[in-house]
């Protein structure tokens, strides 16, 4: 026992280097959602300006700023330690694999030879570790690491003790694995598709166990408990300012006064879902403009589509295996729950994140580490005993997985200067940009929210969203310039009165926005709700915003402006 803990103990701290080194050598620029939520969100619960700013951060103004707090605040107590902030902010990675690999290692516990487990694991973690995925996932402002560790480890518990023999410590160790899911429930709704992947295996394995009944009792109310206390007071949070706790969705239920009637959950990623049978079928082999399995801004994972082979022969092979009653013949190394509870809890998530998410890769980062077992364990049940087949399969398999991938996500988001990058002295150098007391700030494109951290907190910060008749009449020049713009929007008459009355007030306002040719777009928007003014108000003294974010202006602070507008 002692020496398994020593090896466990070994193997963190190899991932934890490892990945540390990749993003201290060559860190991930911050992303969209970082720039437009994350940043500020963490911001404005601690400084309570959810009654104070209206929809600055537009349809993700509700969104639980809990899996963002560590982050925001590590940057600004290390902010003069790059080093160490790195270190830190890696370990949410580190734990994602190590999880995996603790799976690995359970899956694979019937491999009596060791040249045969330890291949099995080498290259379990081999096949996942240098995706572009896991890689951009040290960018520090993601999450789904950090909420895919949490998954993992809730699993690895379940595949270990859902079957043993019913016992006290089960029971605990059943409960402990719904407050795991329920915790990464709270603190991202969006993992939905785990928790209802993982409830379907207790209904698949429902007979299996003496204590069904309790079982899955348990592990529901572990899943209840902990989201509850996650995210349950920024439930009620958005309930008390918005009368919709899950604010601006499901509003055709709750019928916030704040924004119009909505659909159940407005798909932001539909343009990427799959349109017809075919897509659905091969959508992990499909590569084009509009519909490709990406990681981000279009980079291609051939990961994907290796896996999903994997998955249709063994489920296959599984079949023709029970009925002809020779399992043990092919996969006596595994036993057969925890080989069929992986590819069912993989199978289930891949399709409701494809249903819901489309090809956005990042969306599955909590069983995208399983991908490698799956594979080796295809390849160990076709090929046995022999040595040199396994091996040739899977080096070739691992050298086309990294040869094929695109790096067009990987270097967008890491595209920076190397000297600047190598010179980092601050995480990040905000500018001041000297607003008045009592004005009230426009942000008019998102990924802008950002900025505003750390302002002057005696002014209202404002999410301007541009008129949809606007935007159609703009469209081919806002497009270029802010291409998220239209995807989030969602209808307000509320706000409309809202900006149509703040821009007829006496009040001091700043506008704050993506790029300089915007400014003919936005003043057509703008002149809409002026028209109770004598005098209409016009932009003047328009500059520049000049921060840094790893000492570089790129992405983050790269063409964005501050004007007044009175």
């Amino acid at each position: 026992m002692q020496q398994s803990i020593k090896k466990d103990i070994l193997i963190f701290l190899f991932l934890w280097i490892f990945y540390y080194l990749i993003s201290s050598i060559n860190p991930v620029m911050p992303d969209w959602d970082w720039m437009n939520y994350h940043h500020y969100n963490a911001w404005a619960v601690l400084n309570d300006r959810l009654g104070v700013d209206f929809f600055a951060t537009n349809s993700r103004t509700c969104i639980n700023p809990i899996c963002n707090l560590i982050n925001y605040v590590l940057m600004f107590k290390l902010n003069n330690h790059p080093d160490l902030f790195f270190a830190i902010s890696s370990l949410d990675t580190a734990f994602l694999l190590f999880f995996a690999y603790k799976i690995a290692d359970f899956v694979f516990s019937g491999l009596k030879n060791l040249w045969m487990k330890n291949t099995a694991l080498i290259f379990s973690f081999l096949f996942v570790c240098l995706s572009p995925l896991m890689i951009n996932e040290t960018d520090f402002s993601r999450n789904d690491a950090f909420v895919g560790a949490f998954l993992l480890c809730g699993f690895y518990i379940f595949i270990k003790n859902y079957f043993r023999n019913s016992d006290n410590k089960r029971f605990f160790m059943l409960f402990l694995c719904g407050i795991l899911f329920g915790v990464a429930l709270g603190l991202k709704l969006s993992v939905y598709p785990f928790v209802v992947a993982l409830g379907v295996l207790f209904l698949l394995f429902f007979k299996k166990t003496k204590n069904c009944i309790k079982d899955l009792f348990l592990w529901t109310g572990g899943v209840l408990t902990a989201f509850l206390a996650v995210d349950g007071w920024w439930i009620v949070k958005c309930y008390a300012s918005f009368k919709n706790p899950f604010f601006p969705y499901f509003n055709n239920i709750f019928k916030s006064p704040y924004v119009d009637v909505l659909n159940c959950l407005p798909n932001e990623y539909f343009s990427t879902t799959p349109k017809n049978f075919a897509e659905w079928i091969f959508c992990p082999f499909l590569r084009g403009d509009s519909f490709v399995y990406f990681l981000e801004n279009g980079g291609f994972e051939p990961r994907f589509g290796i896996t999903y082979v994997a998955v249709i022969v063994l489920f296959i092979m599984l079949w023709v295996t029970f009925v002809n009653k020779n399992y043990e013949k092919y996969f006596g190394f595994t036993d057969s729950e925890n080989l069929i509870s992986l590819l069912i809890f993989v199978s289930v998530t891949y399709v409701l994140d494809l249903a819901t998410f489309g090809t956005n890769g990042r969306f599955i980062t909590g069983i995208f580490p399983l991908f490698g077992i799956l594979v080796v364990t295809l390849i160990f049940a076709i090929a046995k005993n022999s040595k040199k087949f396994i091996i040739l399969n899977l080096s070739i398999i691992l050298v086309y997985a990294t040869i094929m991938s695109s790096l067009g996500g990987l270097s967008f988001w890491r595209e920076s200067t190397p000297i600047e990058i190598k010179s980092i002295s601050k995480l990040i150098e905000e500018p001041d940009l000297k607003f008045k007391d009592n004005s009230v700030v426009l942000l008019l494109t998102q990924g802008t929210s950002f900025i505003v951290s750390h302002q002057n907190q005696k002014v209202q910060y404002v999410g301007f969203q541009i008129q949809s008749d606007v935007f159609d009449k703009y469209k081919d020049e806002i497009f270029p310039l802010d291409l998220f713009l239209y995807s989030k929007y969602f209808p307000s008459k509320y706000a409309e009165k809202y900006v149509r009355d703040l821009i007829s007030s006496d009040k001091n306002i700043y506008v704050i926005f993506n790029a300089e040719d915007f400014l003919t777009v936005a003043q057509s928007a703008l002149d809409g709700y002026n028209k109770n003014r004598s005098v209409l108000r016009k932009y003047s003294n328009c500059r520049p915003i000049s921060g840094k974010v790893f000492g570089t202006e790129y992405f983050a602070y790269e063409k964005k402006y501050v004007c007044d507008f009175n």
